[in-house]
């Protein structure tokens, strides 16, 4: 994990006046993960990826402070650190599911872990 400091000031946006933070960026470990890179249901082609993820404690615009890394294939990781003793740590990995309720334009959509679960064929797919 590499990490990188950037001091951001408030210009552009009037009611927040001048405000200054110091924002913390880290580069996540590079892991690998499962992706289908078929398009049939149920004629997986599984193959596996290396990825790597970036991770900012602070909004650069806003200031709000960030608890999630940036998505790469399609998951991300609830992120945590601690400024003061200085420990940083990553959740699993985690996706944002949408679903319609019965049958309306109405989307809720939630956090829920990443699964994995056999399928017809024999490969994996993501759930």
């Amino acid at each position: 994990m590499s990490e990188k400091t950037t001091k951001v000031k408030l210009q552009d946006i009037p009611e927040a006046g001048s405000q200054e933070w110091t924002v913390y960026s880290f580069k996540l470990l590079a892991a690998k993960y499962l992706r289908n890179d078929g398009f049939k249901l149920y004629h997986p082609i599984i193959r596996e990826k290396e990825h790597g993820h970036i991770y900012h404690t602070h909004n650069g615009k806003t200031g709000t402070p960030n608890d999630k890394c940036a998505p790469v294939g399609g998951h991300f990781h609830e992120c945590h650190y601690d400024q003061k003793t200085g420990d940083f740590t990553v959740g699993p990995p985690m996706r944002i599911v949408k679903k319609h309720i019965r049958g309306t334009m109405k989307v809720v959509s939630r956090v829920e872990p990443v699964k994995y679960k056999r399928v017809i064929g024999g490969g994996a797919k993501c759930r």
